[in-house]
């Protein structure tokens, strides 16, 4: 390197470059600087080639660090340490971010857990902070990255590389194995089959030694698809997204639906999921449930509560109506302007002072719509769109 620090010559695989700096703190920090340079030009939009050259290093060198730098860039939002830690693209792209990370640890605190798949470690870590966690996968690199970032986050989990579907591994007795399982990326139909690894294998080892299981899943995986598995499926929302598909499993053999929005602090479960009241007009207001609740199924029973009229399902969203504002709706609440016809629509949003529409219902050219109805606009509000009946409500964003 043209630095002061350690000589890449030294290594010649990642392997290498993570065993020495989880031994040398002092060539940790000249290598993390290195990759935070690689990082903020890679996000700046520069070439390997000028990187390399602004920064000195050979084809070796950077692209050892590549893989780390340009991940650093994608988990900004996901880690408060996202400049420290080590990950490579796959760890990266489905590691636990770290607000849903310390509400699980909360959530199953004070217990002896085995992580079987700890991959770069971050799951086992913020475990470690409320319990006892010892984590096991199988890529030694991944080991060594879950090691490293352990110290960054002080961290009280330990990693071995090793299978943890191995019944010698079991040295003690674990209240809890957690397991995020590795997942294709390309795969198009979720189900458990395609996971590694499968939890229904590390159940039928460890039924009779471990009292809970606790598996992340695909987030849009089937409940039929995991019948078979009894416990509690929680549907995990941030910022109205889903994050998290989590399997509670324990000695009750019920399925408990729950739904969680860890934005909105709110949590609501049920045994059963109930079909929503149907509704035959729009009324004075909109509310379409969280995510957590969509995705669960639950948005009937919350809704039912609640005397709202649902009066259109899509493939990600419901949409339910009533006469009075809720203020503490768990979701999105609009105020209705204007049911129209679709031909009336803009001059209506004319005499609105509308300058921007956001359409919330399934179009095939949803941007082309948006644009032409856009062209046709020059106030300065934003108005939100839906469907009902092929007519178009006009609606004002409450919260």
């Amino acid at each position: 390197m043209s630095d002061k620090g350690p000589s890449f010559r030294t290594f010649t695989n990642r392997r290498e470059l993570l065993e020495n700096i989880l031994k040398d703190d002092e060539m940790e920090k000249v290598i993390n600087k290195k990759i935070n340079d690689i990082s903020s030009l890679l996000a700046r939009g520069y070439q390997l080639r000028t990187i390399s050259k602004k920064l000195g290093l050979g084809k070796n060198e950077l692209g050892i660090l590549y893989d780390f730098a340009k991940t650093r860039n994608s988990i900004r939002h996901k880690y408060s340490k996202y400049d420290q830690v080590y990950m490579d693209t796959y760890s990266a792209s489905y590691s636990t971010p770290e607000n849903v990370a310390m509400y699980r640890a909360e959530r199953l605190k004070d217990k002896s857990i085995l992580d079987i798949g700890c991959g770069a470690g971050m799951a086992s870590i913020f475990l470690s902070m409320y319990s006892t966690v010892k984590g096991f996968d199988t890529n030694e690199e991944r080991v060594l990255m879950a090691r490293i970032n352990n110290k960054k986050y002080a961290g009280r989990a330990i990693f071995e590389n090793g299978d943890g579907t191995k019944l010698q591994l079991m040295e003690k007795e674990y209240d809890t194995i957690y397991s995020d399982p590795l997942r294709s990326s390309s795969s198009r139909e979720r189900s458990l089959e395609e996971l590694q690894p499968n939890p229904d294998h590390i159940m039928d080892i460890y039924r009779e030694k471990v009292r809970e299981f606790v598996f992340d899943l695909p987030p849009f995986l089937h409940p039929e698809r995991i019948k078979n598995i009894p416990g509690t499926l929680e549907y995990l929302s941030v910022d109205g997204d889903i994050s998290r598909l989590t399997l509670y499993s324990n000695n009750d053999n019920r399925r408990i639906f729950q739904a969680t929005s860890l934005t909105r602090n709110f949590s609501y479960m049920s045994d059963q999921r109930m079909k929503p009241q149907l509704g035959d007009r729009v009324m004075n207001y909109l509310f379409v449930p969280d995510a957590s609740l969509f995705y669960s199924g639950l948005h009937g029973n919350y809704c039912n509560e609640l005397d709202l009229k649902i009066i259109s399902e899509e493939k990600r969203k419901a949409l339910y109506t009533g006469d009075e504002l809720i203020q503490n709706f768990t979701g999105d609440i609009y105020e209705v302007i204007s049911v129209v016809d679709p031909d009336t629509l803009v001059e209506t949003l004319k005499t609105k002072n509308i300058g921007r529409v956001i359409l919330r219902y399934d179009s095939p050219d949803y941007y082309e719509e948006q644009s032409k109805i856009q062209s046709n606009l020059n106030g300065d509000d934003i108005s939100y769109i839906f469907s009902f009946k092929e007519r178009r409500i006009v609606c004002r964003k409450i919260n």
